[in-house]
């Protein structure tokens, strides 16, 4: 199968379902050449996604998903982020993410967890940060480039 154009909510979405098409927020997309179907990923349930040669490797509760980097047209994220710039933003609804002096913080209601995960484009997981109300990742040791930031279920592209 062929896949082209949207793969959405990539890589630190390192966390949906199998291919299945059922309705939950932020789900990994893939739209494939053709019969026009959507296979979906869910965020929760994405151990890890790994680039093997010319596949990129979905790895999930329900197994293994390969798909071509070729046919791969764009990845799209829930937002993008430098995080050289100050930022203030309400990433969702009680959920707020804000960027200052390379180090990104997620503010939630003081009882609600807050779980940060933080991918290189290798796929590799480079740091995580959880509590209760908020959490933060300091991004000034981490080396220049572009990383994919899971915010409890949203996904985020953050260029340091």
């Amino acid at each position: 199968m062929t896949y082209t154009k949207t793969l959405a909510t990539l890589i630190a979405a390192a966390a949906g379902c199998g291919m299945c098409g059922a309705a939950e927020p932020n789900p990994l997309s893939v739209l494939p050449a053709g019969d026009g179907a959507t296979h979906q990923w869910h965020i929760h349930a994405v151990d890890k996604i790994t680039f093997e040669g010319a596949d990129m490797v979905v790895t999930h509760a329900d197994g293994t998903d390969t798909l071509p980097v070729a046919a791969i047209g764009e990845m799209r994220f829930d937002r993008e982020y430098d995080a050289t710039a100050d930022i203030a933003d309400a990433l969702a609804d009680g959920l707020d993410i804000a960027i200052a002096a390379r180090v990104l913080t997620a503010t939630a209601a003081p009882d609600v967890p807050v779980t940060i995960t933080v991918y290189d484009t290798t796929g590799m997981m480079r740091a995580t940060a959880a509590s209760v109300g908020a959490a933060s990742v300091d991004f000034n040791a981490m080396p220049a480039g572009i990383y994919i930031v899971k915010v409890n279920d949203k996904t985020l592209k953050l260029k340091n």
